[in-house]
């Protein structure tokens, strides 16, 4: 599935959006990355994110969502970005 960039725009992969926002966004200054969950995470909002109950480590196995932040088993990517990521607005769309 193709997602937006948050800060630039971009249509990347969706399960890609964290490394593009720290390494290929024309924004990545705005980002960094949070050591526990691997997600990209506002400068400005970093110290809150980090307190937030969001800030878990994911399951051996599994990697962080960069648009609703749950846990994706690493085989389970496309079915969560079609039909299970709550932040997909897609989702529910088709009649």
């Amino acid at each position: 599935m193709l997602a937006s960039c948050p800060a630039c725009g971009q249509v990347i992969e969706g399960n890609q959006v964290s490394e593009h926002l720290l390494t290929e966004c024309e924004k990545r200054a705005d980002y960094m990355e949070c050591k526990t969950t691997g997600l990209a995470i506002g400068k400005t909002a970093f110290v809150d994110w980090q307190a937030s109950s969001q800030c878990m480590a994911p399951p051996t196995g599994h990697t962080c969502c960069s648009l609703c932040y749950d846990p994706v088993p690493d085989d389970g990517w496309k079915v969560h970005l079609t039909r299970q990521c709550p932040e997909n607005p897609r989702i529910g769309m088709e009649q």
